[in-house]
């Protein structure tokens, strides 16, 4: 379902980003909330992909994006507040 909703409305945004399994993501690697915001920050940013190994530090980088554009996030299989706020603020 969180496909097709992302399927249906993307085009509608100037950037995007489909973000799947989260919980499952986070809970098998070690730096599973890294790798995440790494994914979001690539896909919704027009420049180049950055290497930060902190969560804080790409958490405000995300922000700082997100309150500059119309984005449109979906977020699937989050579990917890603190992936949340990781990935957003």
């Amino acid at each position: 379902l969180a496909k097709y909703v992302y399927e249906l409305h993307y085009s509608e945004f100037d950037t995007c980003s489909f973000i799947e399994d989260i919980s499952r993501r986070c809970d098998e690697h070690f730096n599973g909330l890294v790798d995440l915001q790494k994914q979001l920050y690539d896909g919704i940013s027009k420049t180049s992909p950055i290497q930060v190994h902190d969560v804080s530090m790409y958490t405000s980088k995300i922000e700082t994006v997100l309150a500059s554009r119309k984005v449109f996030l979906v977020l699937d299989d989050i579990d917890n507040l603190m992936q949340l706020n990781a990935l957003l603020g």
